[in-house]
């Protein structure tokens, strides 16, 4: 090779090399969210919510999924592993008291007053309420001779066998206790035993306890269960699994509205997306998106929806006529409740 065609090759070697260098600095520049989710709906939500904010944003978002006390845990053991989490009411509460959450600027939150009043500023300062949650009873109409519209008749003999309820870690579980409570006549903040010798009486009779949407959906499909308990949002990944299905988003005795929400950790390592990504996920068109394809109910008050569309969903005059859970009972009595399934229920 002669000189000139061996300073060709050396240059042409250094544009390549400095090339790649640009590249990866260009892909390392690219800014990232670490976001803490829930695993139900995933890959829709993704497909609704994270992928166009991404190319929205010359951004990457990076999916981490648990249930709410797993994802707190690893919180906790790694604060600055998340930039924005979403956690139902009670977890939020928790994620406050450990100092794990930013408090945010309101105006930097576009879109906020068009939520519900109450998903605002659900816990004085921090993320809002992204979607409100139902609790209410699902079940196969062909595996009975009649509706299943009350919370009383989970205690029915033919009922308790095919039911499936919620683990008490789950953040329903607690719900099912107020349940009991009123199937008993007795407010759990009164007198909780009546609630847990109801409970009791299921596991005594065959009933399950679930710790996931999975669990339930596998169940429905293998006909160990006919009727569950469950969250819309599960309710809806059911019945999206198995035909036929009726959901009775508020029984008759009334039922819990639960609000999860999204929040920025305070460990953030690009704060300034992580509100512009609330900001999106409350949008209209991102809430009316996941509500058509029953992901989750709209907390955006300008998302209409039809019955046929809001079906089985917390929406309307379902919203209305719920009551919020009494999280101060939950937060004091969570590990004695925990405690009690364990020594009572569990055996």
């Amino acid at each position: 090779m002669n000189h000139e065609a061996s300073q060709t090759a050396i240059l042409a070697a250094m544009i390549l090399v400095l090339g790649c260098v640009s590249v990866a600095a260009a892909e390392e520049e690219v800014p990232t969210l670490v976001i803490s989710t829930w695993p139900a709906n995933i890959d829709t939500i993704t497909a609704n919510v994270f992928k166009p904010f991404e190319e929205a944003n010359n951004c990457k978002i990076v999916v981490d999924t648990g249930n709410n006390s797993e994802r707190l845990a690893k919180l906790k053991e790694n604060p600055d592993g998340y930039d924005v989490v979403y956690f139902s009411d009670y977890y939020v509460k928790q994620a406050i008291a450990a100092d794990l959450l930013l408090p945010v600027d309101s105006s930097k939150i576009e879109g906020l007053s068009d939520l519900y009043e109450f998903c605002q500023n659900p816990n004085n300062g921090y993320g809002p309420g992204y979607t409100v949650t139902g609790f209410g009873i699902l079940y196969d109409p062909t595996a009975f001779d009649y509706p299943i519209t009350s919370w009383k008749q989970l205690w029915n003999d033919d009922v308790m066998s095919e039911l499936a309820v919620p683990d008490i870690t789950v953040t329903s579980g607690p719900y099912m206790v107020e349940i009991a409570g009123k199937v008993a006549g007795v407010s759990p903040e009164e007198n909780e035993d009546p609630a847990f010798e109801l409970i009791k009486k299921l596991a005594d009779n065959g009933s399950i306890f679930y710790s996931s949407t999975g669990d339930l959906v596998s169940k429905f499909e293998l006909g160990e269960v006919s009727v569950a308990v469950c969250q819309d949002f599960d309710a809806s990944t059911i019945r999206a699994a198995k035909e036929g299905l009726e959901y009775v988003i508020v029984p008759e005795e009334g039922s819990y509205l639960g609000i999860n929400q999204v929040n920025i950790t305070k460990s953030c390592k690009n704060p300034e997306l992580a509100y512009k990504f609330i900001s999106w996920l409350i949008s209209y068109d991102v809430q009316y998106e996941d509500a058509l394809a029953r992901v989750e109910a709209p907390a955006n008050t300008k998302v209409e929806l039809t019955e046929e569309q809001a079906d089985g969903m917390c929406y309307g005059d379902a919203v209305k006529i719920s009551s919020a859970p009494n999280w101060e009972l939950y937060s004091e009595r969570n590990d004695a409740w925990i405690l009690r399934y364990n020594e009572e229920i569990y055996q």
